[in-house]
């Protein structure tokens, strides 16, 4: 029996349509398929916490939750979700431009706050891993713990401190930046344990969990640690000066002391995280020097002295200014430091000058003309230095350049203030 061309063309299409049908069902059953398989990760994930970690630990299964309700990513855990938000931020990103102690050093081998938080990381993952806690969420509170943290170190943090009403604290700001901040004030919506670890990193009470605790010792081991390596890099600090009674408990070099800190949390550590006495308490020694060294900002041991010896000089660091390597204008501002000075800091800018001046004890050699706005604005103290020297001071003009009706009343006035300067002073 013949068919006609009508019946053929809705045989055709009842096949082309059944073809269609059939594929996307195998499709759908694919994705189905999928899904399955990664929820079935998921829960291995889930499992292996459950098997593996210990019974201190905080399991992603038992998390207290984010502050608005969210769909739940079908194959990371809340944690691991956390740790990648944290990674993909605009504040992460901005942590590289942060210097950690040191304000626009020479060189790439200082740390910036982006690395020392790698560092921070490290450490407490490294613990987390031996005692058997939640490496997911150490590492995404480690990430997030610094990044409310202010530019030029913790120089920064206590300008705004004194500037803002209720004042500062980087670690609550680091809690305001991953709530309100990011995403165009909609904030990361972290889970609260990641939270909890970051606000109470620093001061304060201690994290509900053991893996926030962690991360809190692990950024006290990082950055006493790294300070200490930056300064003597930057000639802020002698190591043979560090206290003996420290370094034979920690050890003498950098490496020496986290293992010897990292070995002792692990061995005194049984559900709660702790650190041995002894270690303790000679890296609480070992903190406070630094603080006294290197951060704190008080008034220099020879404030009070009217005139001071090279030789007096010499165990503190010497800040000289430099305008640069195109200072054909300028030429040179401060004089020669001392040959005696075995630390010396070269900067660019006055700011950082009078900051490291300040900061560590150091000094600045100089002229001898009085400076008001130093003496006010940064309450230095002026030393005559003995043996007295003399000083020639000059100024370079162009060829064929006249100097402006400015430039000649501040050279006369200069001359004027000198010469005044000379008859009260060295006569």
């Amino acid at each position: 029996m013949a068919i006609g061309f009508s019946a053929k063309k809705r045989v055709f299409g009842f096949f082309v349509e059944y073809i269609f049908v059939y594929m996307n069902r195998g499709r759908k059953t694919l994705r189905k398929d999928q899904a399955n398989e990664t929820a079935i990760l998921k829960e291995k994930t889930y499992r292996k916490e459950e098997m593996f970690l210990s019974p201190y630990a905080k399991k992603a299964r038992e998390t207290l939750g984010r502050a608005r309700a969210e769909e739940a990513c079908p194959m990371r855990t809340d944690f691991q979700r956390d740790r990648d938000r944290i990674i993909y931020c605009k504040a992460f990103r901005r942590l590289k431009q942060k210097t950690q102690v040191f304000l626009s050093p020479e060189g790439d081998l200082y740390r910036t706050r982006l690395t020392h938080t790698l560092e921070v990381s490290q450490i407490a993952r490294t613990i987390a891993r031996a005692l058997r806690l939640n490496e997911d969420l150490t590492e995404a509170i480690s990430l997030a713990h610094d990044l409310g943290h202010t530019p030029f170190g913790h120089a920064g943090e206590r300008a705004l401190n004194q500037l803002c009403p209720g004042g500062f604290k980087h670690y609550v700001q680091s809690l305001r930046v991953v709530d309100k901040l990011e995403k165009e004030g909609r904030g990361l919506n972290l889970s609260w344990e990641v939270r909890n670890g970051i606000v109470t990193h620093t001061k304060g009470t201690w994290a509900a969990t053991p893996e926030g605790r962690i991360v809190r010792m692990a950024d006290q081991i990082a950055y006493v640690n790294h300070d200490i390596e930056d300064a003597v890099r930057a000639g802020v600090l002698d190591p043979d000066i560090l206290p003996k009674d420290c370094t034979a408990v920690l050890g003498t070099t950098k490496s020496a002391r986290i293992t010897t800190m990292i070995n002792s949390i692990l061995r005194n550590s049984d559900g709660n995280v702790r650190v041995g006495t002894e270690e303790n308490e000679a890296f609480l020694a070992l903190r406070d020097f630094m603080y006294a060294t290197v951060y704190v900002d008080k008034n220099h041991p020879l404030a009070g002295r009217g005139e001071v010896t090279e030789e007096e000089l010499a165990p503190y660091p010497c800040v000289t200014f430099e305008q640069g390597t195109h200072n054909a204008v300028f030429f040179s501002e401060d004089i020669s430091m001392p040959a005696v000075t075995p630390r010396h800091i070269l900067v660019r800018d006055r700011a950082t000058a009078n900051d490291l001046t300040r900061e560590i004890n150091a000094y600045q050699p100089g002229i001898g003309l009085d400076d008001e706005v130093s003496r006010t604005v940064y309450a230095s103290a002026m030393l005559l230095l003995k043996p007295r020297k003399r000083v020639s001071l000059g100024y370079i003009v162009r060829n064929h350049m006249l100097l402006s009706p400015m430039a000649q009343a501040y050279i006369q006035a200069m001359e004027e203030y000198a010469e005044k300067y000379k008859q009260s002073h060295l006569t």
